[in-house]
């Protein structure tokens, strides 16, 4: 039987399936079989309510935060919604706990074995997103904003790619890129092996199967400062001598393929840096940058980025 849930942007009707916080009384999902009008500070917005044969074979529920502020909101249609980044169509939206926009998603639709990642590439369309760096035309799978409304990050569909600069120069990201709140670029994900000047010389900063596809955190990171903090290379060897002659050396590895092709796939080497160390391998073993000495070689094989994990369709 269907009820009615009070929220910060107005009564749900027609809400079933409700799933509360330890407390009771705050909804923690829930999905509506009714159309409903909420009226948000982004504009009136109706909760998806009503699926369909592709895109949406099953209602999505609506998600809150412990303190009964939306987090999660699925929309029944397109809808153009004020963002700090100017109009920006969304058919899912995301909030902090005070209720500030957190993300836009300008496309939701569920992929399956009946609607791959290309069929809803085709639907998306060009953003003009006013990132710190100036304005880019993208095609955006999200916009991230921090609380104060600033720009976070952006993730971008599958084989799209921006220009960014860097603390170390210019540079190509796919997948996308994050940002401090200051402005100054926090992380990306290089879209081709990309030099980069580290404190123990120049390493090819590549990642070819990176961890999830979202922009919020890159194999390439820096600090608000815009002193390099991390990176992963596919391609080069290290080797560390201590002061005592002893030597140590890290390269990447070969994983098994997950899309079970039968193919090895690079397993990149974490590198990182301390103001005055770096930590090498999975384990950041640490080797004082002014007390040892590296020496880098690059390797041979080739690295061809995934754009999708184990969908071509």
């Amino acid at each position: 039987m269907s009820r009615e849930i009070a929220t910060p942007f107005g009564p749900l009707r027609g809400v079933e399936a409700a799933v509360f916080w330890p407390d009771g009384v705050t909804p923690r999902s829930l999905a509506v079989v009714e159309e409903n009008v909420l009226a948000t500070p982004l504009g009136p917005l109706t909760p998806l309510w009503l699926p369909d044969e592709k895109r949406h074979q099953r209602v999505e529920p609506v998600q809150f935060h412990r303190n009964g502020m939306f987090r999660a909101l699925p929309l029944q249609r397109p809808t153009t919604v004020r963002t700090p980044a100017g109009p920006v169509p969304a058919e899912l939206l995301t909030f902090h706990p005070g209720g500030e926009l957190a993300r836009v998603f300008p496309l939701n639709g569920k992929l399956s074995g009946f609607w791959t990642w290309r069929d809803e590439r085709a639907l998306a369309r060009p953003l003009a997103v006013p990132t710190p760096q100036g304005e880019r035309e993208l095609f955006v799978i999200s916009l991230h904003f921090f609380p104060s409304g600033r720009l976070s990050g952006l993730t971008l569909w599958p084989e799209e790619t921006m220009p960014l600069d860097t603390p170390l120069g210019p540079a190509t990201a796919r997948i996308g890129a994050s940002f401090h709140e200051s402005g100054a670029l926090a992380s990306f994900e290089p879209a081709t092996p990309w030099e980069a000047a580290t404190p123990i010389g120049p390493i090819q900063a590549f990642d070819p199967d990176p961890e999830g596809i979202s922009g919020d955190l890159g194999s390439v990171r820096f600090a608000p400062d815009g002193r390099l903090t991390r990176l992963r290379t596919a391609s080069t060897v290290i080797t560390a001598r201590r002061p005592d002659g002893t030597l140590r050396s890290f390269a990447p590895g070969l994983a098994a393929d997950l899309c079970g092709d039968g193919e090895a796939r690079a397993a990149p080497l974490d590198v990182a840096f301390e103001p005055d160390r770096a930590l090498l391998g999975a384990g950041a073993e640490a080797f004082s940058l002014a007390d040892c000495v590296f020496s880098l070689e690059r390797g041979r094989r080739p690295l061809i980025p995934i754009a999708f994990p184990c969908a071509e369709g």
